[in-house]
């Protein structure tokens, strides 16, 4: 190898640490509070060109390895966290709509069609054990009837109601 190869080689090099740095640098902007959905497609792409930039045996290069996977691991952390989380809302939700199907009277409304539009932010409310403002409007007097309600206990009433009476809807 000539010296203008081991240039080029040196040179290189020092590219490839410049942008390995560079990505460190981006990978610690992301928000320390952000969630896995908010920070996702940042990590995956950071990921991505960290993979592209060629790999020199070196001890620093090492170190910076370690750097910027000690920070992508930490986005990770936060989405296993976040999904032990759903799954505890949902054995909550379970246990919750099998006590409720325990207490069920089943001589109130029947053979009735009930169709019922939910939002997103209703869904939000149940995941979050919150109230939430259930809105009516009568089409012929405008006027709006509103009631606050626990969002995950009428959540599951409905669930419960549909499965007792294979409502479709």
């Amino acid at each position: 190898m000539d010296n203008k190869d081991l240039l080029n080689e040196v040179s290189d090099f020092d590219q490839d640490i410049k942008k390995r740095q560079q990505l460190i640098e981006e990978a610690k902007k992301i928000p320390a509070d952000a969630s896995w959905s908010e920070a996702k497609s940042v990590v995956e792409s950071l990921q991505k060109k960290w993979k592209r930039i060629g790999q020199m045996e070196s001890a620093y290069e090492d170190g910076l390895k370690e750097e910027f996977e000690s920070i992508i691991d930490s986005f990770y952390a936060k989405r296993k966290d976040e999904l032990a989380s759903v799954v505890k809302v949902k054995e909550d939700l379970i246990a919750q709509a099998q006590k409720l199907a325990q207490e069920a009277d089943l001589n109130k409304v029947t053979k009735a069609n009930i169709s019922v539009r939910i939002t997103n932010d209703f869904m939000k409310a149940v995941k979050n054990n919150e109230r939430y403002i259930c809105k009516f409007e009568v089409d012929t007097t405008k006027q709006v009837i509103k009631k606050e309600v626990n969002a995950r206990e009428l959540f599951l009433k409905l669930c419960k109601n549909n499965w007792d009476y294979a409502e479709p809807g």
